[in-house]
């Protein structure tokens, strides 16, 4: 069994910015949906997991974008999981465009959580043993930045407070919905200035319904650089957006 899985989606309405290109939520989205496909076709998924008391938990993702596929676009996404170690996994992500052109390219890094123990799983006795992991596919080569503890330097930019419907399987704010929230503190007419190229997220602590977080944003030339904290002043996320003026 190949550690591969792709399928074909068409970018809809939903999908899309008020430009109309795939919105960096979707692409998140996007990849949420893809893993959480093929990590059931490997018996890893969700019903898998939860039997055991276990849960998949992302602890840093980074995003390479080349360009944005438009409204009504036909895309190629593919998934594959490099082989695991001993308690991290990384899992490659790429979306090409129907001439095979690629279009923008991921890496999550990943691990098991006992929600019992609230402690890591080995990871090399979850994945089924028969699995070929090396594939001739793109796989992005950015390592992961090191990321800041403090908030020396940056300025607060708002405050929110985690609400039921940005809650996910986890009972924790998902994923995805950071970059939608930390998108919303740019305008239109500043967007409309520069392409984002690459996002990077460090997933530092869970955030949990009602909460409110504080954001913070520093920025470094092209790179905006944003960290969360909690009520108790622990940081939740660190995030990174580089841009490129058009």
């Amino acid at each position: 069994m190949k550690a591969y899985y792709s399928e074909n989606r068409l970018v809809n309405l939903s999908d899309v910015d008020y430009n109309g290109f795939l919105s960096p939520y979707s692409i998140f989205r996007y990849f949420e949906d893809v893993a959480t496909t093929h990590a059931t076709i490997l018996g890893v998924g969700y019903q898998n997991m939860i039997k055991n008391n276990l849960f998949w938990v992302a602890i840093k993702t980074i995003v390479k974008i080349n360009s944005f596929p438009s409204i009504s676009d036909n895309v190629i996404v593919e998934t594959f999981p490099s082989e695991p170690n001993k308690l991290r996994c990384d899992r490659f992500y790429n979306i090409y465009d129907f001439k095979g052109d690629l279009l923008i390219s991921a890496k999550t890094e990943w691990t098991v959580i006992n929600f019992i123990t609230k402690r890591p799983e080995q990871i090399r006795s979850i994945y089924p043993t028969n699995v070929e992991y090396e594939l001739d596919k793109p796989r992005i080569e950015n390592e992961f930045s090191r990321y800041e503890s403090n908030i020396d330097g940056y300025n607060p930019l708002f405050k929110y407070r985690v609400k039921s419907t940005d809650i996910d399987l986890g009972k924790h704010l998902n994923n995805a919905e950071y970059i939608r929230i930390v998108l919303s503190s740019y305008k239109t007419q500043d967007l409309d200035k520069y392409n984002i190229k690459m996002m990077e997220i460090n997933y530092k602590s869970a955030a949990y319904e009602k909460e409110e977080l504080t954001f913070y944003k520093k920025e470094d030339g092209l790179n905006d650089l944003f960290i969360a904290l909690n009520s108790d002043n622990k940081i939740v996320i660190n995030m990174i957006i580089s841009k490129e003026k058009k």
